[in-house]
């Protein structure tokens, strides 16, 4: 059986479709089936095809995930930006803050807040 599914309903007897649903118990949810869509009582349970990357050990998509990126381990590709490192315009002293835009003091331009440029200058506080 599967969702749309045209069949006759052995509970009104009707030609109907197969509905998919979730199967409630008070407010936790009890899993998925199939109920007619005219009456809506149930017919089946769903049966959940297994996806076979969901079967995978974590290794192995590790070292998969690794080859893509070109035998690099994971360790090497992670980055921390320390408070040095983030030149963003939202943190720039010469970023003018409106309720519904940033504009750079310099250029006069519409910035975005994780937009960066060369004339960065940290703000100290927040203005």
């Amino acid at each position: 059986m599967k969702n749309g599914e045209k069949t006759v309903c052995p509970h009104c007897n009707e030609e109907t479709f197969v509905k998919q649903a979730v199967e409630m118990e008070g407010w936790t949810k009890k899993g998925e089936i199939f109920v007619c869509a005219l009456c809506g009582k149930k017919l089946a349970d769903v049966q959940s095809e297994k996806n076979e990357s969901c079967d995978q050990p974590a290794e192995s998509k590790l070292s998969r995930l690794q080859s893509l990126l070109g035998g690099e381990s994971i360790e090497k590709i992670s980055t921390s930006l320390d408070q040095q490192d983030r030149r963003f315009c939202k943190d720039c002293i010469h970023a003018v803050k409106n309720a519904f835009i940033i504009r750079c003091g310099l250029s006069g331009k519409n910035v975005e807040p994780m937009d960066d440029c060369e004339k960065f200058q940290h703000r100290t506080e927040d203005v």
